[in-house]
């Protein structure tokens, strides 16, 4: 019996998932590609999460290069076409080859709206020189370097919402990939940590008056279930409901698993 939990997959699926950004960038684990919740139609933002959460090290300097694309090289949604990829992702290469001497790192991207913005740091303050020279040399774009602040990149972060509704999509990619058959009913399962001793109570009767069936309480946690078909609009809508209940009693929701069904 094949089982699949949401943190497990983040860090063997994210590669596939990783269309905004580089092949080389979604091994990374750190990595994330998320739709921002209050504007989901608008971007796909990727971003290093190591960075992006406060772990700044050596990467004391930080420059944003965007992309203004031509109607012509954009689809009807308003992302870049695939021909264009090839080039910017050359440029941003050159940019990081160029600039190796003092630890050039892509450390987010922010696709949409006809615009590719690329935030690039480093532990020496040359980097929009050494950006602003290469982009130079790539005409077909409409491209402008700026300094971009370390504040600008923790406002990348993503919300508690937006990273499980991303990691909902791995899992449910995953699934398909190993043959579930989405509309066959089965168990899922569900967990909340950091339940405190005061809280635990009020917290399972909530789920119970929601539906769901208490598995186990201990300590800290508690282990939940329903059995229903796999639907991503209705888990990424339970995620952010559990994610609220977790807000409301002060828990943190570690996501949901169940087992593949082929036949």
């Amino acid at each position: 019996m094949q089982f699949f939990k949401r943190a497990a997959l983040l860090l063997s699926g994210l590669a596939a998932s990783m269309t905004a950004n580089k092949p080389s960038q979604a091994q990374d684990a750190s990595w994330i590609t998320f739709y921002r919740e209050d504007a989901p139609s608008g971007w796909i933002i990727t971003v290093d999460q190591t960075t992006t959460s406060g772990q700044r090290g050596e990467l004391k300097h930080c420059a944003r290069l965007t992309y203004t694309f031509s109607p012509s090289q954009l689809a009807k949604n308003g992302f870049p076409k695939v021909e264009p990829s090839q080039r910017y992702y050359e440029l941003e290469d050159r940019i990081c080859a160029q600039l190796t001497n003092i630890d050039c790192k892509t450390v987010d991207t922010k696709v949409g709206q006809g615009k590719r913005h690329v935030w690039f740091c480093a532990s020496e303050d040359t980097l929009s020189m050494g950006a602003t020279k290469e982009a130079k040399q790539f005409s077909e774009f409409q491209t402008v370097v700026s300094p971009a602040s370390f504040a600008e990149l923790l406002g990348l972060h993503p919300t508690g919402i937006e990273a499980g509704i991303a990691q909902d999509e791995l899992v449910l990619e995953s699934l398909r990939k190993n043959g579930d058959i989405f509309e066959r009913q089965r168990e899922i399962r569900f967990w909340f940590y950091d339940v405190t001793s005061s809280t635990q109570k009020s917290v399972v009767d909530q789920l119970e008056r929601q539906g769901y069936r208490i598995e186990e309480t201990a300590d800290d946690k508690i282990v939940f279930s329903r059995v229903g078909k796999i639907d991503l609009q209705e888990i990424n809508d339970e995620t952010r409901r559990l994610h609220g209940l977790c807000a409301e009693f002060a828990c943190s929701y570690d996501g949901w698993e169940t087992k593949v069904i082929r036949d």
